[in-house]
């Protein structure tokens, strides 16, 4: 088939037992104003095939295919290694979550973006509402934060909540998403990662935003601290799975141990850390460390493991 043949967008998602997540998901886009032609793809990743009925349900009231296909390897990175194989008849692959819903104008401003700037891939915004209030702390010390660039400007990796990328670029690196990280998640970061430093150029788009809604138990200190300590963790997991020397592997421990140096000498003076910026920001940096000194330990933090079920025990 040639590049002139081959279709344009194909938007995809992974989706784990979150059916009301999907569905609104689906109807955002359905919603989008002036979006160029897209197809839509659902990797249902439970074994149950959950996705199916909620699919079926709303199908008939979309205005674009959607295609939904079983991925029967647990986690993340199989799944969106799923979506790359349904899109290599695509010029481009868009990746979104089951718990976000996009702006109407959000695949447009993608598009657009990357024809001006011609870049291999676009990324985005993702903006945060809560089910309920999370604690002070978690908003003083930037838990929920994301990244932020200027409009354009180039991005070294990208999260697959938001993100557009060129098939050609990848299929030319022979990137994939790393199974290894399939539990821990981190492989869209590695994944990006690795086209950027080949020579491929991802870009910010201010105005490409998605929404998401955090449940009530993501509000609760609990996970709050574990995801502050899992994404210091993925971090270096990444890095670690990057590094070619022993040096550059040690150099993964000694950021995790400075930041926990800095991290807690900062709560030192700034112990208050539901009223100080200060000491809340210190919080997360002494996690994110201790995230760090625990994946560079051989310790990875499995959140997107899954119990084995009573029956296969």
């Amino acid at each position: 088939m040639t590049a002139v043949q081959r279709a344009g967008i194909l938007v995809t998602v992974a989706t784990f037992r979150r059916p009301d997540g999907l569905v609104a998901l689906l109807r955002s886009l359905e919603r989008m104003v002036d979006a160029p032609p897209f197809d839509v793809l659902v990797v249902d990743n439970d074994p149950r095939h959950s996705a199916t009925p909620a699919v079926d349900g709303v199908r008939g009231e979309l205005g674009f295919p959607v295609r939904l296909v079983a991925e029967p390897a647990p986690g993340i990175a199989a799944a969106r290694n799923a979506a790359l194989r349904a899109a290599d008849t695509y010029r481009w692959v868009c990746f979104v979550d089951d718990d976000e819903e996009v702006d109407p104008g959000w695949l447009l401003r993608l598009t657009d973006v990357r024809r001006r700037s011609d870049a291999d891939g676009v990324t985005g915004p993702v903006e945060f509402s809560f089910a309920v209030d999370p604690p002070r702390w978690a908003l003083l010390g930037n838990f929920f934060i994301r990244p932020d660039f200027a409009d354009g400007a180039p991005c070294p990796t990208a999260a697959t909540n938001n993100l557009l990328l060129s098939v050609d670029a990848l299929r030319a690196r022979d990137l994939r998403f790393d199974l290894r990280l399939g539990t821990t998640g981190g492989s869209d970061i590695m994944l990006t990662r690795q086209l950027t430093s080949r020579g491929g150029r991802i870009v910010w788009c201010e105005g490409a935003v998605v929404h998401e809604t955090v449940p009530a138990a993501r509000c609760r200190p609990r996970w709050i601290l574990r995801r502050a300590v899992r994404s210091g963790n993925t971090e270096a997991l990444v890095a670690l799975a990057l590094a070619t020397s022993a040096p550059a592997r040690f150099a993964v421990l000694l950021g995790g141990l400075a930041r926990i140096v800095v991290g807690s000498g900062r709560l030192v003076t700034a112990p208050l850390v539901n009223r100080q910026q200060r000491g809340a920001a210190a919080l997360r940096t002494l996690l994110r460390g201790i995230g760090v000194v625990a994946a560079w330990s051989g310790r990875p933090v499995r959140e997107y493991a899954r119990p084995v079920p009573q029956e296969d025990r």
